[in-house]
């Protein structure tokens, strides 16, 4: 932690290679780790959320994360996942996932501006590009509506004990 309440990674030589980067100066964070995998920063004195993974995802997307999946982001606009350079390489690589929304909400991955894979249109229970998914699938995918009027999607394990999380690979997939 730094003094200005920004939670940082340094490598071995004690250089910041990361950063929550908030805009605003705590005196007293704490980070914690939540049981669904969510890191949190909280002001101490307030126990007020200032920063969350969630709301910064990487590769990977965790039961509980809201996907965003309002219209007008266009397909690989604002991607929400972006996948590693390498398999030890964490910087960005090729391939971004996003929800495509200029119709029915569908998953999209993108090499750069080229689409290379699409999950076919969310018809209310399932994608209908992915042909194991049916309506008893492992997971809980539903499409909601803040108060806000912004959609997103969210999944939970139907099973709460499972330990699942969906990543896009250095490679894609």
């Amino acid at each position: 932690m730094k003094s200005d309440g920004n939670l940082v990674v340094l490598d071995g030589e004690n250089n910041e290679v990361w950063s929550s980067n908030i805009s605003v100066s705590i005196k007293n964070s704490q980070a914690v780790l939540r049981n669904d995998g969510n890191l949190v920063l909280l002001d101490r004195e307030t126990n007020k959320e200032i920063w969350k993974t969630f709301e910064h995802p990487t590769d990977t997307y965790l039961p509980g994360m809201k996907v965003p999946a309002s219209s007008g982001s266009g397909i690989g606009k604002d991607p929400t996942f972006r996948a590693w350079k390498s398999d030890k390489d964490p910087s960005f690589g090729n391939y971004t996932m996003s929800v495509d929304s200029e119709a029915s909400p569908q998953i999209v991955i993108m090499e750069g501006e080229k689409r290379r894979w699409r999950s076919g249109y969310w018809d209310g229970r399932v994608f209908s590009g992915v042909p194991n998914m049916t309506g008893s699938y492992l997971f809980g995918f539903r499409l909601n509506t803040d108060d806000k009027g912004e959609r997103y999607f969210v999944y939970e394990a139907l099973n709460s004990s499972d330990k699942i999380r969906f990543q896009i690979g250095y490679d894609g997939f």
